[in-house]
């Protein structure tokens, strides 16, 4: 235990340096791109600065597009519907758009790391399209992907590990379940669309994705015909040949400080979504019933405390079962959220889990003011056909940014809990 915790304080110094270092970098690119010195100057400049930092690379950023080969249409364009936390006894304010085509794109020797999105090849990095031309939007990891701003990145390229080939099922959030379950391994059933020339591509899964046993479980049920191999934490690894495919959910990972999420940034290919939940369902021998279990998401870990045990009394009363999603198996998890009338508790990832949820469940959930345009459990309510309603809470203390808020505790009033209850007509 020790020597785990002086490793990771070990890491965690290592990486801030390189931020550190990495932003004087940028910001003397910066300035000397900018300047008024002949480009003999610059060039001679900004290799100077490369020097002080050899394993920091300084690229534009791009789309996956701009740098891959298109080998596939695994989904078609497809209408969506997104809607931001729509309180009790409220009408819907809904938005449609057109979520494009979901690709699979080869890229030839790029650099990847296992908890980021960020692709690099050909003295570029690329990422997800809504983070482009945005400021505002993070999807740097502090490890590979150090710093975005202006349009440019710079990351850090220690001698990368060489694979040959894969299917990627990493990215940004790849430890957490709803970056998992819905962002990551949907691509796991489209990669069975593949064409046969990449059948012997291993998919690509973070390391540390595997250490949880509800991670395995799920990705399992699309590995019959296709290895796995990890790819270990804390350093890039270099792809000969890698199939990325689109993600089916876009919405923004962080932000900067002082902006919050918005409406627009949100979107979703809900015919993926759903073919993907039925083939989970159907793969794990998971029957539909009439939903008759009210269950209220408990916590048993330490962040984003709240008045838990309160609440939690207040809707036993309602009829309402405490269920610990951490303590469940995949299965079982799959199985809860399929049987249940009303699904309520704080907003989270287990969230992720309405994916099994039926057309008639109802939900309730709370959430921080800030993420009044959050919209990721919403769309995903509206997916599925759930009816998911929200309050909103005060933190204890004051949040600068959706860093805080990630750690923000709070507390949600009896007294308007059980209002809220009431007006759900669940008495």
């Amino acid at each position: 235990m020790l020597r785990d915790w002086l490793v990771h304080k070990y890491k965690r110094k290592r990486n801030k340096l390189a931020r550190n270092i990495a932003s004087i970098v940028m910001k003397a690119q910066n300035k000397v791109g900018t300047s008024n010195a002949s480009p003999t100057v610059k060039a001679l400049v900004s290799n100077s600065l490369q020097l002080m930092a050899p394993s920091l690379q300084h690229f534009p950023l791009v789309g996956y597009e701009a740098r891959s080969t298109p080998v596939a249409t695994l989904a078609p364009e497809t209408r969506f519907v997104t809607e931001p936390p729509r309180l009790i006894r409220a009408n819907a304010s809904r938005t449609a758009g057109i979520f494009p085509a979901t690709m699979a794109r080869l890229f030839s020797g790029a650099e990847v790391y296992s908890a980021g999105s960020a692709i690099i090849h050909s003295k570029v990095i690329a990422v997800p399209a809504l983070y482009l031309d945005r400021p505002d939007l993070l999807i740097s990891d502090g490890t590979f992907l150090l710093l975005q701003k202006e349009g440019r990145g710079i990351a850090h390229c220690p001698l990368p590990e060489v694979m040959p080939s894969g299917v990627g099922l990493f990215g940004s959030g790849a430890s957490n379940w709803y970056h998992w379950l819905i962002e990551i391994l949907p691509a796991a059933l489209l990669a069975e669309g593949l064409p046969n020339e990449f059948d012997d591509f291993p998919f690509l899964v973070p390391e540390d994705s595997l250490k949880h046993l509800t991670f395995r479980d799920s990705l399992a049920l699309f590995t019959k015909q296709r290895q796995v191999r990890a790819l270990p934490p804390g350093r890039p690894i270099k792809v000969e040949k890698l199939i990325h495919i689109d993600g089916v959910v876009s919405g923004p990972m962080n932000l900067i400080e002082g902006k919050w999420p918005v409406v627009s940034d949100y979107s979703q290919n809900g015919d993926v979504l759903l073919r993907y939940r039925a083939a989970m369902l159907e793969r794990l021998g998971v029957t539909e019933a009439k939903p008759h279990r009210r269950i209220f998401l408990a916590r048993g870990h330490g962040r984003r405390t709240y008045n838990q045990d309160e609440l939690l009394e207040i809707a036993k009363g309602f009829g309402f079962e405490a269920v610990y999603p951490e303590q469940l198996s995949f299965r079982e998890q799959a199985e809860t959220f399929a049987s249940a009338q009303i699904v309520m508790g704080p907003s989270g990832a287990a969230y992720a889990n309405m994916l099994f949820c039926q057309k008639s469940t109802r939900g309730l959930t709370w959430l921080l003011p800030q993420y009044a345009g959050f919209c990721a459990y919403s769309n995903l309510a509206n997916v599925v056909g759930m009816d998911l309603r929200y309050l909103f809470v005060t933190p204890h203390t004051p949040i600068k940014s959706s860093f805080d808020a990630y750690r923000a505790s709070y507390t949600l009033e009896a007294d308007r809990f059980s209002d809220a209850l009431q007006q759900m007509d669940l008495v």
